[in-house]
């Protein structure tokens, strides 16, 4: 039997162990893993090994406690399970397969899991806050502008109007999901919904040589934010929060949605339509300066 069939086998078991516990976290929490492992040259530099770790338990964290109220002495014992799992499994995520054995474990967990999924999310939509009543048709009429961004004969003469929609890619299976710009996502929800979601920033205190060559090394402050507007969609169980951990150990977080969700939004019935949404999405982005400058005005009076 070949590595990669070795491999697929170890994922498979791990994925069916979870799934048999009958508990979304343990599925939840081996998504936002997949998610947040790094590029190949930063997973093996052992130098930012500690940086990765704490990032990805507190993402882990974080997804759990929101969607779950998962309290810190469960949601470590999953996470000691998926380390104990990447530790043992051998050549897994090794430097010559890293982007195949991450892709092999993308396509098990769509496949294994995305009914898990879509079912949690059809579970929490039946119950509905009026703030989630309003997300599902709005990513429902956003996708297809979603679509043409990441198309390389984009239509709009500026692809980063809608910010950095970073797309991971899987040869001839396509799109796997899409991080979505938080400021920009969050600023069109509110405008086209009347809404005030806001954000939340955590503070934390890193490395200020980012190879570490100094002993001891400085640190300095530095904040993240999350987005309310996320916070919901992690709810709702449409997607994640994703952390990423470059080679220069500089750390950001994103949202994630996975393709299987757009693609089962697109087939929901929503009462709102998708009628001149484009043409509002477009207006709003290209006057965003403008209405923004005006919001802090009235702030300051």
């Amino acid at each position: 039997m070949d590595l990669d069939r070795l491999i697929r086998n170890s994922i498979e078991d791990l994925i069916e162990d979870f799934i048999c516990k009958e508990d979304q976290a343990y599925i939840d929490a081996i998504w936002t893993y997949g998610l947040s492992l790094p590029s190949n040259t930063a997973f093996h530099d052992k130098a930012i090994k500690g940086s990765i770790d704490k990032c990805m338990k507190f993402v882990i964290q974080r997804n759990l406690r929101i969607k779950h109220k998962s309290n810190l002495k469960e949601t470590g014992k999953i996470i000691k399970k998926i380390l104990a799992f990447q530790t043992d499994t051998l050549e897994f995520l090794n430097k010559h397969d890293y982007e195949n054995h991450r892709n092999l474990l993308f396509d098990v967990l769509n496949e294994k899991t995305s009914k898990d999924v879509l079912d949690y999310f059809e579970t929490t939509r039946m119950a509905s806050s009026k703030v989630q009543m309003k997300i599902v048709p709005f990513l429902k009429n956003l996708y297809p502008i979603l679509a043409k961004v990441v198309n390389i004969d984009c239509e709009y003469e500026d692809r980063k109007l809608f910010g950095n929609y970073d797309i991971q890619r899987r040869g001839i299976l396509g799109i796997h999901y899409y991080k979505l710009d938080q400021d920009d996502i969050t600023f069109l929800f509110n405008h086209m919904y009347g809404e005030r979601l806001d954000f939340e920033t955590i503070a934390d205190i890193v490395p200020l040589n980012q190879w570490k060559m100094i002993n001891p090394t400085p640190t300095r402050k530095v904040e993240y934010k999350f987005s309310s507007f996320g916070d919901e969609i992690i709810r709702m169980g449409m997607g994640y929060w994703m952390c990423c951990v470059s080679c220069r150990d500089n750390t950001h977080y994103g949202l994630v949605i996975p393709q299987f969700v757009f693609d089962y939004l697109m087939q929901l019935e929503t009462v709102e339509k998708a009628y001149d949404f484009e043409y509002r999405t477009l207006t709003l982005m290209g006057e965003r300066e403008t209405i923004e400058k005006i919001e802090t005005m009235r702030i300051v009076k």
